[in-house]
C-alpha cells in the first residue's frame, strides 16, 4: 500500500514510562513523525515508579501534543516487586484503555520509550503495508536481533531463553557458556532485505497490531508450558492461537546497537572475557555478582 493509503487509518501508540526522562520527548517526536502518514495519531502512556522528571515531561507533552494522554500508577514496586509482573500489570492498563475506548483505532502500536526507536522512519513504517496478510508487524535492528526474550519462532527460539540458560547452568554448564548458548547465539542479524519472518511471538521495541487482534490478548508472566516469561509471549501466543498472523518485518528498522546487542565493542568483549575468567574460578560468585539473571526467576535485562 502506498504511503498515501495510510491516510485513511487511525493509530494509537501505547507504551510504558519509568525513568525515561532523558529519551521521552525525542522518542515521542520520532514516533509522531514515523506515523505521520496516518489520518490521526494518538498516544496513551502508562507511568509508574519514576524517580526522574518523567512525570513533568509527560505533563508538558500532554499540554503541547494533540491527542496525547497518560496515566500514572504511582509507586508499584512494593506491591508488585517482580519487574516483569509489574510490567505486565502496567501493560494491561493500556490494553484495557484500548478495549474500552469509544474510538475504534485501526491499529495499536506498542512502543518502548527508552531510546530504542531512534531510527524509526515513515518509510520503514510504510513497508508494513506492502503486504496485507498480517495481524501484527514487529521491528528489526541493524545489529543482531536482540529481543530473544520476547521471541517464539519454530527452529529459532522455542522456549524462554532465560529459563533455558538457568537450566543449563543448574545442570553444570559454565554460567557464561550457558548465557552464550541460550541467549547470545540466538541473537542473529536479520538483513533488512530479508523475507518477513512468521513468528508466534516477537517485540523488539516496537509492534504494530490490528486493533481486532490486539484486544484479544492479555499480558501475563506465564504460559501453559512455562512460568516467568516475557509478558509479550503470553499476549502474542494467545492471539496467534486465535488465528492472528505475527511477523518480524526486516525492513521495519528501529535502531542499530544498544547494550543488549553490541557485542563487537572492545569494552563489551573485555567485560565478557573477565566474567568468563571469574566463572572458571567461582561460578557461583559470578552468578551472584555479575549474572543475577541466572538465579532470579525472571530476568531484568537481556545483556550480560
Amino acid at each position: 500500500m502506498p504511503e498515501a493509503g495510510l491516510s485513511s487509518f487511525e493509530v494509537l501508540i501505547v507504551g510504558l514510562v519509568r525513568d525515561c526522562g532523558k529519551s521521552l520527548a525525542q522518542e515521542i517526536k520520532t514516533l509522531n513523525s514515523a506515523f505521520g502518514a496516518f489520518k490521526k495519531v494518538s498516544f496513551y502512556l502508562v507511568e509508574s515508579d519514576s524517580k526522574d522528571d518523567s512525570l513533568s515531561i509527560l505533563a508538558e507533552l500532554k499540554s503541547t501534543i494533540p491527542n496525547f494522554d497518560f496515566t500514572s500508577l504511582g509507586e508499584l514496586n512494593n506491591a508488585i516487586p517482580d519487574r516483569i509482573e509489574r510490567i505486565a500489570y502496567c501493560r494491561n492498563v493500556y490494553l484495557n484503555y484500548v478495549k474500552s475506548s469509544t474510538n475504534n483505532y485501526d491499529y495499536t502500536v506498542v512502543a518502548d520509550l527508552d531510546g530504542v526507536n531512534k531510527l524509526l522512519t515513515k518509510d520503514g513504517v510504510a513497508t508494513c503495508w506492502e503486504r496485507t496478510d498480517w495481524d501484527a508487524c514487529t521491528a528489526n535492528q541493524l545489529g543482531p536481533y536482540y529481543d530473544v526474550y520476547a521471541l517464539r519462532a519454530n527452529g529459532w527460539v522455542e522456549k524462554d531463553c532465560w529459563n533455558e540458560a538457568r537450566s543449563l547452568y543448574t545442570s553444570g554448564l559454565n554460567p557464561v557458556k550457558s548465557w552464550i548458548k541460550a541467549i547470545r547465539s540466538k541473537q542473529r542479524v536479520i538483513q533488512e532485505s530479508s523475507d518477513w519472518i512468521e513468528v508466534k511471538s516477537a517485540f523488539g521495541g516496537l509492534a504494530i497490531y490490528k486493533r481486532e487482534s490486539f484486544i484479544k490478548g492479555n499480558y501475563s508472566t506465564f504460559t501453559e508450558d512455562e512460568e516467568f516469561v516475557s509478558e509479550h509471549v503470553p499476549f502474542n501466543l494467545n492471539i496467534v492461537e486465535d488465528g492472528s498472523k505475527l511477523y518480524i518485518n526486516p525492513a521495519l528498522i528501529n535502531f542499530s546497537f544498544n547494550e543488549h546487542n553490541d557485542f563487537n565493542r572492545v569494552s563489551r568483549r573485555a567485560k565478557l572475557a573477565l566474567k568468563y575468567l571469574l566463572s572458571l574460578v567461582s561460578p557461583s560468585l559470578t552468578v551472584r555478582l555479575l549474572m543475577p539473571g541466572l538465579s532470579a526467576k525472571s530476568s531484568p535485562r537481556m545483556s550480560l
